[in-house]
Formats: C-alpha cells, sequence, structure tokens
C-alpha cells in the first residue's frame, strides 16, 4: 500500500513552487488522453509536485539552489532540439500522465480497483495537503479533486502491476544471474600527451611514484598474515590518501569495472590476491582480491533485480 503519509508532506513542500502572480485557470484542458481530458490544475500539481521533489534532493547534494536548477543545460531532446532541465521535466510529466491516464482506461480489463480503504487515504492526503496550502494552490490554479486526481492516477501504475506482469517468467538461472565480489584499490593515473604527463603541481605525484605506491601496497597485502582477510580501507589509509579502496559485486553486465580488472579476476579462486599492479586504460591503477567467485546473496538479488526489469518491459509492450 502507499505511503500516504510520505504523499502529504512531499505535497507540502510542493507548495514553495505554487506561488506566483495572478490566479491561474485549473479548469482548462492540458492534455487528451483517448478522448479523456486532463485538466490544467491536474497537470500544473503533478508537474510541481515533481519539481519540488526533485529540487529537494538536488539541494541536499549541493546541485541546486533556489531553483536555478530547472535553467540549467539538459543536453538535446529526442528531436535533438536544446532543452533545460525544466523542459526536461515537462516532457517526463506529460508522458507519465498519460501513461497513467491509460492504465486507469484499461483497470477494468484486468479486474482492478482502488479499494475504498485505498480511496479513503486518498481522499485524506488530498484534503490535509489542500488545506495546508491553499492560498498558493489556489494561484496555481490547483483544487482538492486535482491534488485527489494525481494521487489516484499514481496509484493505478501500483495496483495494475501485478495484474499485467503475471505471465512474466520468474525463474532466472544463477548462470544469468551470477555475481563475483571482489576488494580492490586504485589510484588515478595522471593524463599523458605524447608521453607528458600533467601535473597539478610541481609537487604532485607522476604515474611512476602512484604505480610504486600500489606496488606497496600489494606487497603490504601479500605479506599479510591471511591476505584473504587484509581490510584493504585500513591500508590504504596507511599508505596514500590517495589511494581509494572498495568492495564491488559484478557480473556479466558489468559496466563499470575497466575489462582489465575484470580478465584479471576471472582466473582468481576465493581470497587469493592477483600478483601484480593492473594498469587500466580508463586511467587507473589496481590491485583487487577475489572475495567471493560466486556470491550467493548478491546473485539471489540480481536475480530479483532481473524479473523486475522483464516485469517492467513486460508492462511498457502493454
Amino acid at each position: 500500500m502507499h505511503n500516504w503519509k510520505y504523499a502529504v508532506l512531499g505535497c507540502v513542500l510542493a507548495a514553495g513552487l505554487m506561488a506566483g502572480c495572478g490566479k491561474a485557470d485549473g479548469t482548462k484542458t492540458a492534455l487528451t488522453v483517448n478522448g479523456e481530458d486532463i485538466s490544467m490544475g491536474t497537470a500544473v500539481f503533478d508537474l510541481r509536485y515533481q519539481q519540488a521533489e526533485t529540487t529537494a534532493a538536488m539541494e541536499a547534494y549541493g546541485m541546486a539552489q533556489n531553483g536555478v536548477l530547472w535553467d540549467q543545460d539538459a543536453g538535446e531532446d529526442e528531436d535533438g532540439n536544446p532543452q533545460t532541465y525544466g523542459d526536461m521535466i515537462k516532457d517526463t510529466i506529460q508522458n507519465s500522465i498519460v501513461q497513467q491516464a491509460v492504465l486507469r482506461q484499461h483497470a477494468a480489463d484486468y479486474g482492478a480497483e482502488i479499494t475504498p480503504e485505498v480511496q479513503e487515504l486518498i481522499d485524506a492526503a488530498a484534503r490535509e495537503t489542500y488545506e495546508s496550502n491553499t492560498e498558493a494552490l489556489q494561484k496555481a490554479g490547483v483544487s482538492e479533486e486535482n491534488i485527489r486526481e494525481v494521487l489516484e492516477l499514481s496509484s493505478w501504475t501500483t495496483i495494475l502491476y501485478d495484474s499485467m506482469t503475471a505471465d512474466v517468467d520468474t525463474e532466472v538461472s544463477d548462470e544469468e544471474a551470477a555475481q563475483s565480489r571482489i576488494s580492490y584499490a586504485r589510484i588515478g593515473k595522471n593524463t599523458e600527451t605524447d608521453g607528458e604527463e600533467t601535473l597539478d603541481s610541481e609537487d604532485s605525484l607522476t604515474n611512476a611514484d602512484k604505480e610504486a605506491l600500489m606496488q606497496d601496497f600489494l606487497e603490504a597485502l601479500q605479506a599479510e598474515e591471511d591476505p584473504a582477510d587484509a581490510d584493504f580501507e585500513t591500508m590504504a589509509a596507511d599508505i596514500s590518501e590517495e589511494i581509494f579502496a572498495y568492495s564491488y559485486t559484478f557480473g556479466n553486465d558489468n559496466v563499470y569495472l575497466a575489462s582489465e580488472v575484470i580478465e584479471a579476476a576471472a582466473g582468481l579462486a576465493d581470497g587469493e590476491v592477483y600478483d601484480g599492479v593492473i594498469d587500466t586504460e580508463d586511467g587507473y591503477y589496481y590491485v583487487i582480491r577475489m572475495d567471493a567467485a560466486f556470491d550467493k546473496e548478491a546473485t539471489d538479488q540480481q536475480k530479483e533485480t532481473i524479473v523486475e526489469t522483464r516485469k517492467s518491459e513486460d508492462r511498457k509492450s502493454v
């Protein structure tokens, strides 16, 4: 069931983006989906709510301030035209509303409905959100009914999900989902042009210095009483603050680790350290240890991910 308490809090957050000059007419038609009109008030509330959610998340990471995000360049759209983040989220919301409206129109085909219990929660969330932000919402042309419709529309994706994906194959073999886990330490290399390195300053480490540090790390690791239990992060901190250590799981769909690292890891048994510093084309020196050639927990999680991906793809094709 939806977390409607969270929905209410999110809607309150959206009110800050509702303010504007004059009063908008939310009764006008914003979209028509298979003959069904979606009002401007519904579309505006959905848009502002998503903008507020995104803005809050971006500001939490120091990536946007005071809504400036929406005027920033976001590359090109599908037709090759320049677009801002504001343009991009408008297109995303429009597509989302259309998909949700289509789902609502076909709900009866799957015998799906919004139960009285869920409808009661939706009504309460819409009422509380509207009463907490009445002035700003009225200026934006958003009514309590518009808020209710946004919540109802968003519900249909969840309500219909199981029915629409009932025929999806949920069997995933260990081979398809297999995940390995390694520990690695790495240091970034300086860029080179025609054999000349670009250093930040005269005191910066050269690539030869960095490779030597990784060799020191490797030798220290091999000298441990039990290299299979050695803590990479502690060892990295002891040798150089420029060395980054991490544990990572990967499978056949790996898109993160360099191919040289994958190849080196392929022949290792559990707990075995690769005997050498790995120089990769993506600009790093690595030292790696195979922690689990077959990580069952990560493999089981990957099976769930594969099934969910199949269901998502199947739903989009309906």
